[in-house]
């Protein structure tokens, strides 16, 4: 039996920019981050929020297809390829260095995935640049 799972991987490439203009637009009384955390943790989807190599965020999801708990997760001697099938570490490699050098927008891609317990399955990587400043 296959396992699908889709993942999403957000990156944090570094401060350059002002969110000031994202703040402006919300409606009074929204809680944008926590609203972000609440919707997140309820997502049917992995997401993982990784900063220059570290993750800094990994919603219920992740904790639940990967057997990590955050701490694990958050440790800085935590390896994220080794979530990553033998496979798929040469394009996850290089689609993260992509991302890291250029900041470019990478399309969607498959990903084999392995979990903490060893078990191998399937998953969809969706990744966003993110303006964390």
């Amino acid at each position: 039996m296959s396992t699908r799972a889709n993942s999403s991987s957000l990156a944090a490439p570094g401060q350059e920019q002002n969110q000031s203009k994202h703040d402006e637009s919300a409606p009074l009384g929204i809680d944008l981050p926590g609203l972000f955390i609440d919707l997140a943790e309820k997502s049917p989807s992995m997401i993982f929020i990784n900063a220059g190599g570290c993750i800094i965020y990994v919603n219920r999801k992740c904790n639940e297809l990967m057997g990590y708990s955050r701490e694990e997760f958050y440790s800085s001697e935590f390896n994220f390829m080794s979530l990553v099938s033998e496979e798929s570490r040469a394009i996850v490699a290089d689609n993260f260095r992509k991302h890291m050098s250029s900041f470019v927008e990478i399309p969607p891609y498959d990903c084999g995935r392995v979990t903490k317990s060893g078990k191998k399955f399937a998953s969809t990587i969706v990744t966003k640049m993110l303006n964390l400043g």
